[in-house]
C-alpha cells in the first residue's frame, strides 16, 4: 500500500511540475513575441510598452499588452498611410 501511495504522490508532483513549466513556456514565448513587436513601435512610444509588458504579472496580462502593441502598430502604419 505505501508503494501505491508513493507512485500516486511522485504522478501527483510530477503532473504539477510539468504543468507549471507548460505555463512558464507559454509565458515565455509570449514575452519573446512581445519583445520582438516592440521592435515595430515609434520610440517615443516604445518605453510606455515596454514597462507594462515587464510588469505582466501572467499569461493574460502579456496576451493584453501584446494587443495593445498590435493596435498602436496598425495605428502607426494608418497614420503614414493617410499622412496624418
Amino acid at each position: 500500500m505505501d508503494d501505491v501511495s508513493e507512485k500516486s504522490r511522485f504522478e501527483s508532483v510530477a503532473r504539477s511540475i510539468e504543468t507549471e513549466m507548460t505555463v512558464n513556456a507559454e509565458l515565455i514565448e509570449l514575452i519573446a513575441a512581445g519583445d520582438y513587436l516592440l521592435q515595430l513601435v515609434d520610440p517615443g512610444m516604445r518605453r510606455q510598452f515596454e514597462e507594462i509588458l515587464r510588469d505582466a504579472s501572467g499569461v493574460e496580462d502579456v496576451k493584453k499588452v501584446i494587443g495593445l502593441i498590435k493596435l498602436q502598430i496598425g495605428q502607426q502604419a494608418a497614420k503614414k498611410l493617410f499622412g496624418l
